[in-house]
């Protein structure tokens, strides 16, 4: 009895696992080189159906935005968790970046994610008519 309730917590499991990232390949659309772009918001409002890892952040699944700040020579995105109608202004958590230089400004704000070892890890960040990219 306890055995096939095991395995069917596990067969469960498995299943919830195969659903969620079904709901991510949704909202990404595919990129070069095995990343993902996420869409995002005309202010840098950006959602994860799982949870996922900026630098050495880890977000759960919801909705957040980001923010570029610098500070005597270094370079930080901060995420703030979006509640359900809008802006709570709780810092989910600010990471360290380095900016990569674009041959020209970027035309879209987008967010790109790749899936390594099961989870999902945000990789770059562009903003729609900078000349950099934010990498982490």
């Amino acid at each position: 009895m306890f055995r096939r309730m095991l395995s069917f917590v596990g067969a469960m499991a498995f299943i919830f696992l195969i659903a969620g990232a079904m709901v991510v390949g949704a909202q990404h659309q595919e990129h070069h080189k095995g990343q993902v772009e996420v869409e995002v918001g005309e202010k840098g409002e950006v959602s994860f159906g799982v949870e996922t890892k900026v630098g050495d952040l880890i977000l759960k699944p919801g909705s957040y935005q980001f923010q570029h700040r610098a500070e005597k020579g270094a370079h930080y995105v901060r995420f703030t968790e979006l509640g359900k109608k809008g802006f709570s202004g709780d810092v989910a958590g600010e990471v360290k970046c380095a900016l990569e230089p674009l041959s020209e400004e970027s035309s879209r704000t987008a967010v790109f994610s790749i899936l390594e070892a099961g989870i999902n890890r945000v990789t770059r960040i562009e903003v729609k008519g900078e000349n950099v990219v934010h990498v982490f």
